[in-house]
Formats: C-alpha cells, structure tokens, sequence
C-alpha cells in the first residue's frame, strides 16, 4: 500500500511517522521497510546504502536541536507554525499526506509490539476517573481506540475527529460502536461533533500536537470541547526525540516540537488551563526510531478551568462609547464599550480573549450606579463579524445579572476590574456558535468571581478610589488605568 507513496524514503518517513501513534517507528525494521518499499524498483543496492547513511546523519543531527525545543513549542506565527505554508495549505497538504497511507496505519504492522505498553499507558490515562466522553483528535484509522476499550472507556463514549477523510472512513468501519468526524478540529464547531449542550470528559491529542498550524488554536478549541473539570491529554509513545527527527526532515508536516514543561505552561498561559502533569523522556537522540527503554516518551495533562487568575489584575477607567450595536441587537448581550485609543498605548500587548471581572458606572442616586457588578469582558476585534471587525482594540463589557439601571449609560465613566482570563479570542463559524460560546463565558465568570479572592477585589479601593491617571492628551478623554499584583 506504500507504491508511489512518495519520491524517497526518507520523504516518506518524515510523513508517516507524523501523527499517528501506530506508526512504523517503533523498530528500526519498519524504518527499513518503507525506505526500501518507496524507493524505486530501478535503484541500486548502493542507492539504498546511501540513503540509510542518509538517514543516521539526520538522526543525529536531534541532539543540536534539543536546546531549542521551547522555543519552536512556543513559536505561534503563521510563518513559522505553517512551514511558510497558509492555512488552506497547509491543511491541504496534511489531507493529502494522511489519507496517501490509510491502508498502511490500519495494518498490524502499524502497531510494534514494542509500542504497545506505551499506548496502554496513554489509554489508561485517558480513562481515568471514568470519562463518559472521549474526544479522539487526529484520531486516524482508531490506532487508540481499541486501547481506549480495554482501558475501560465504553465504545459510544469515544468520538474521533481528524481532518482526512479516508482515515476517518476506515476508523468507522473497524469500530463501528464508536462515532468519527472528519473535520479540522481547531475550525469546527464543537455543536457539530458532540451535539447541543454536550461537552467533552477528555480530549486527546495523541501523535498530533507537533503537526497544527498553530499549537495555540488547538488548545484554544480543546478547551470549548470541554467541560470545566475535563482533561486535555498530549501525548506521543516515542515522544520528542521522534518529531525532532520528522520535523528535521519535513517541517512543512511538522511544523512544532513536543513543549517543555516550562514551554507547555507558557502555551496555556492565556488558555482555561492548568497543568496537572508532564512526563517528558528524551530518550536517545541518536535513535528516536528505536522503541526500546531508551526512547522517548511524551504524556502531559491539563485540566480545563473557567479560568486563569491573572498574575496582575488590570484597573480601567474611562467614558463608555456607543458601540456597532452588535451586543445587544445581534447577540443579546448588551456591552458596554472602552475604546483602546483611551489608554494611549497600555493595551497593546495585553492579550485578546475573555476575562472576568467586576465592573462600576461612576454615579449615585440612580439604580444600578456606584455599585460594583460581576462583568464578563472581551478585549478584542470581533473577528467573527466579517467585514466589521473592530477598527481597533475594544473593552467590551457585558455586566452580568439584573443590574438594576433603568436607562443606558452611554457617555457615562465606567471602571473595571479585571481579575481573571477565560479564553482567547476566536473567531466562530456563525452567530448561534458564537452566542453559545458567550453563554458559557457568563456562566464561567459567575463561577470564577465566586472565589474568595475574587470577592475581596470587588471591595479593594485600588480600582473603586480611582486608578493612576494618564496624562491627559487628545482623545484620551480623562481615560486612566494601572496594575495591581493579585
């Protein structure tokens, strides 16, 4: 099933080996075998010797590249995620690359048994705590499904999602008791995959994570399949010293390395994360493709939160602008709006997405005015409104609960408080998506502004006395803001 799969061996393996965890890199045998089936039938003995020797000095060459691990886990523009490569393309060529070698990952010899007590491990960490819904990304041909049922997750209770088809298609004939979606996972709709009001126990990213356009957006879209509580799982039986290899090789298919510890905290450090574990063996640089005990290993688990408290709450203060109308008239969540240009340059670097916070229109004597309310906040462009994205960064508050005000408050001082990050900002493949998603940001941020610490910074005078005033200038309005250590 490997004829005409590729120009070279070595092309081939950089492909093969990428995302699925039945790869033929479990021995150094399955090496040989594509190497020598790919390579044309004209080539000489002396053409497979070279391009063996070929192959050893690029093994080596892992080692130079450990050091820069962390850095290339945390690369996140499209440039450098994508091989140079855009999107449409890149998925394309992951499309193409997957579904060349369906017949091969359904095969036993897919699955060494050297690999098999590492997928178990995986399996068992997947299963743990008795998930009643398993999100299975590049799940492939269902290389872990089977491991999954022995583990103890029942098979209706495992979802597999991957963007090629033909692995998709072969993945449901072999379990048909489990369910496969053939899709991209960081641009679908989880409502699509798992149905209205449905969230996932687990997602998995087995063999996969070094191979998205963008590591980020793919922990972005793990944690809308969640629920809060869940677990996002990564993992590879070979671990870093592998995709090192394939990525040497072909960085167009895998454009990122397995994250550190310190790399992975980084990635969540603005997603609904927290990192419960990582297990990171390095194993032998000199021959990743070897599944003894010297090999690598990769597993690391995150826990979905509603949130992440921020290291230095944010203090706003400004005149609240009348908006494009769209929180409310489109939505049904009423916002009220701080331009960025009011704060001169402080919101430049401050990351887009969700936080949570508390909120006070400056006044007394009028319902709702001088008291603080719980505030869902996006800091952001709205990029789900094609052709009328933000012309700048907006503070768009929407005050949670019966406030009490019996008029709007356009023209009038707001402050804000901002304590905790819920998500990034993403961009949403229609309205009803995006108004669910919004749903559960509320939800989220009545849970997070429950805690004790949270509590006290609704009462802190940092925020209610008035915050560090910028220096008035044209179109800054009075506008101020500072930070506070939380």
């Amino acid at each position: 099933g490997l004829s005409g799969a590729g120009p070279s061996g070595r092309r081939v393996l950089s492909r093969v080996a990428v995302s699925h965890v039945g790869s033929p890199l479990g021995q150094s045998r399955w090496r040989r075998s594509l190497v020598d089936t790919s390579l044309s039938s004209s080539s000489s003995s002396s053409s497979s010797s070279s391009s063996s020797k070929d192959d050893q000095g690029l093994v080596g060459k892992l080692a130079a590249l450990q050091g820069e691990v962390a850095a290339q886990a945390a690369a996140s523009s499209n440039a450098t995620s994508s091989g140079g490569l855009d999107r449409e393309g890149f998925t394309s060529l992951q499309r193409r690359t997957f579904d060349s070698f369906v017949d091969f990952f359904a095969s036993e010899d897919a699955t060494p048994p050297e690999v098999v007590p590492r997928l178990e491990r995986i399996a068992e960490a997947v299963a743990d705590g008795s998930p009643s819904l398993v999100v299975d990304v590049g799940c492939g041909t269902g290389c872990l499904v089977p491991f999954y049922y022995d583990a103890g997750v029942a098979p209706e209770s495992v979802v597999g999602v991957d963007l090629a088809p033909a692995m998709v298609d072969k993945a449901a004939s072999r379990y048909p008791s489990s369910r496969f979606v053939a899709a991209d996972f960081t641009q679908v709709d989880p409502v699509e995959v798992l149905g209205e009001g449905t969230k996932a126990d687990r997602v998995v990213m087995n063999s996969c994570f070094a191979n998205f356009f963008s590591q980020e957006e793919a922990l972005a879209s793990a944690a809308t399949f969640l629920k809060n509580g869940g677990e996002c799982i990564i993992s590879h039986p070979l671990g870093e010293p592998c995709v090192s290899a394939l990525r040497e090789r072909d960085a167009a298919v895998v454009p990122h390395e397995l994250p550190t510890r310190r790399g992975l905290d980084r990635l969540v450090q603005y997603q609904p994360f927290q990192v419960l574990q990582v297990e990171d063996v390095r194993g032998d640089p000199e021959d990743p493709f070897n599944a003894d005990s010297s090999s690598g290993f990769y597993l690391a688990r995150l826990r979905r939160v509603a949130h992440q408290t921020l290291h230095q709450r944010l203090c706003l203060r400004g005149q609240v602008a009348s908006g494009f109308g769209r929180g409310s008239r489109k939505l049904g969540f009423p916002t009220a709006n701080l331009p960025s240009s009011l704060f001169d340059t402080a919101l430049e670097g401050l990351q887009t997405g969700v936080y949570c916070g508390w909120a006070l229109v400056e006044g007394s004597g009028r319902p709702g005015f001088g008291v603080a309310h719980p505030a869902v906040v996006n800091i952001g462009y709205s990029p789900t409104f094609a052709g009328e994205e933000n012309p700048e960064k907006i503070v768009e508050a929407h005050l949670i609960g019966d406030c009490g005000f019996d008029s709007d408050f356009y023209g009038e001082t707001m402050r804000l408080c901002l304590v905790g990050f819920q998500r990034s900002e993403m961009k949403f493949p229609d309205f009803g998506t995006l108004v669910a998603q919004i749903s559960q940001d509320v939800e989220d941020a009545k849970v997070a502004l429950q805690e004790e610490l949270f509590i006290q910074v609704k009462d802190a005078e940092e925020w209610l006395d008035g915050a560090a005033t910028i220096k008035d200038s044209e179109g800054l309005q009075g506008a101020s803001w500072k930070t506070v250590p939380q």
